[in-house]
């Protein structure tokens, strides 16, 4: 297996049509091969779950309960020489564009408890803002 980091933006649709991001979300997950650029990763839901949340589409905004990302880069860093793992793989993905705010702090909440990702607390977080 292969440990890799994967982070994604969540992104809002602002008043202007463009997006702009919300917040970053990073976790660590094991794949059997590493991902390549172009693949997709889809977060599906634990049978029975309440969360559902409004992404972004051209026509408006449609209500889901799972997440799909598209690999956008994959990068290789070597950690400090103290570290049991010299070398270390992260994935960026395709930003998750949501209709509100609220639907940002959904899908926050929805990959945190359901698929262990947390919020980048060095990046933009604008889930308690206003």
């Amino acid at each position: 297996m292969i440990e890799c980091e994967i982070w994604i933006d969540v992104e809002c649709k602002t008043d202007d049509a463009q997006s702009e991001v919300a917040c970053t979300v990073f976790a660590r997950h094991s794949f059997p091969t590493r991902p390549l650029i172009g693949e997709r990763l889809s977060f599906h839901p634990a049978k029975g779950s309440k969360h559902s949340f409004n992404v972004a589409m051209s026509w408006g905004p449609m209500s889901v309960n799972h997440a799909s990302v598209e690999v956008h880069e994959v990068s290789h860093y070597r950690g400090p020489l103290v570290e049991t793992e010299a070398f270390k793989t992260s994935l960026r993905y395709s930003p998750i564009i949501v209709h509100s705010i609220d639907d940002a702090k959904s899908l926050a909440a929805y990959l945190s408890s359901e698929h262990g990702f947390e919020i980048d607390p060095y990046g933009v977080n604008k889930l308690h803002e206003g």
